[in-house]
């Protein structure tokens, strides 16, 4: 990937081909961005596909600059606020009849967030997710058990010690949590695309789908 090939300054241009994939498989409808920061990610990826984009973010000042830049390129909705809170309380007043994406764009572990986003989503037809994980880093350089306590704790997943911080530790990691998701919510996902940039962050997407 070419490094300089993203448009925005402050986006990662292996997140924004990462996500460009994803985008080439969804039809057009609802992005819900719960990390939405400046709106980097919706300007460069998702404003020419979606019908209309949420964006969820707890710093304010970013929203307002996600809102000014977007400004005439995608219809739009601003939250700001915890992501947790938004979905538990504003998302089931949302009409979410064309939601055809959600992207966890988060900077450390996303999962809290998603188990609370599946908590209160019923998947009904299929969904794409787009998830940013940052972590590894931690359980690259925690000790062994501090590392497997963490992955236990916010993964619900067990996995080798060698693989701890790895490419293949942490998307094993991710499986086994949507795996347990789906268990519980009776979805099935399938994994579309994974890629790491070279700050250890991992980039990965998956196909959501009633199971029942």
């Amino acid at each position: 990937i070419n490094e300089n090939h993203s448009r925005a300054p402050n986006l990662n241009p292996v997140k924004a081909e990462q996500r460009k994939i994803v985008v080439d498989r969804i039809p057009k409808g609802t992005i819900l961005e719960l990390y939405a920061g400046k709106g980097y990610l919706t300007e460069e990826v998702y404003a020419d596909k979606a019908s209309k984009v949420i964006l969820v973010d707890n710093d304010k000042a970013s929203l307002r600059k996600a809102d000014q830049r977007l400004k005439g390129k995608v219809k739009r909705e601003i939250y700001a606020g915890d992501n947790r809170k938004w979905i538990r309380e504003e998302m089931p007043n949302q009409n979410l009849s064309n939601l055809v994406l959600v992207d966890f764009d988060a900077f450390g572990t996303p999962t809290e967030t998603m188990s609370e986003f599946f908590n209160n989503y019923h998947i009904k037809k299929p969904l794409y997710i787009a998830i940013t994980d940052g972590s590894s880093m931690r359980y690259a350089l925690g000790k062994h058990r501090d590392a497997r306590d963490m992955a236990a704790d916010h993964y619900r997943a067990k996995i080798p010690k060698k693989d701890m911080g790895t490419l293949h530790g942490q998307v094993s990691m991710m499986d086994q949590f949507l795996e347990k998701e789906g268990r519980s919510h009776h979805f099935k996902a399938e994994p579309i695309s994974i890629a790491k940039s070279q700050y250890r962050t991992i980039y990965m997407a998956y196909r959501l789908s009633p199971s029942n």
